[in-house]
């Protein structure tokens, strides 16, 4: 599963304006993280290396996360991938509004490795 770098409108238009980046930079760092389109595109598109749009992501990204937030990379099977990505978006959204506890935060995790325990399906067994 390859993880992807995705905000909404609101979410980008907050960190840019915590930011101090030239227009065609925040134009830039649009295109990936609200428009989806892969950075050697965007790269190409404007005629910058990839690297320096890797950085604008970067750059805005950190600034959308709430305070107290850190990004981890880590590799683990798709099913626990889909549950850590669903707990990430819950926490920062719950951020906002609350304090995010340890005792609250191990719940939060439980219940959703819980409830993708229900809804996987084992195979079926071959018959014989």
């Amino acid at each position: 599963m390859k993880s992807l770098k995705r905000m909404s409108e609101r979410q980008f238009n907050a960190a840019a304006d915590s930011l101090r980046i030239r227009e065609e930079s925040l134009q830039i760092a649009h295109q990936v993280l609200v428009l989806g389109k892969s950075q050697a595109n965007v790269a190409t598109e404007y005629q910058v290396s990839k690297s320096a749009v890797c950085q604008l992501v970067s750059r805005v990204w950190k600034a959308a996360l709430p305070d107290g937030f850190v990004t981890v990379t880590v590799s683990v099977p798709t099913t626990l991938g889909n549950v850590l990505e669903r707990f990430s978006a819950i926490a920062v959204k719950e951020a906002a509004s609350q304090e995010l506890t340890e005792e609250y935060v191990n719940s939060l995790l439980v219940a959703l490795v819980q409830e993708s325990a229900d809804t996987e399906t084992e195979p079926s067994s071959p018959v014989v």
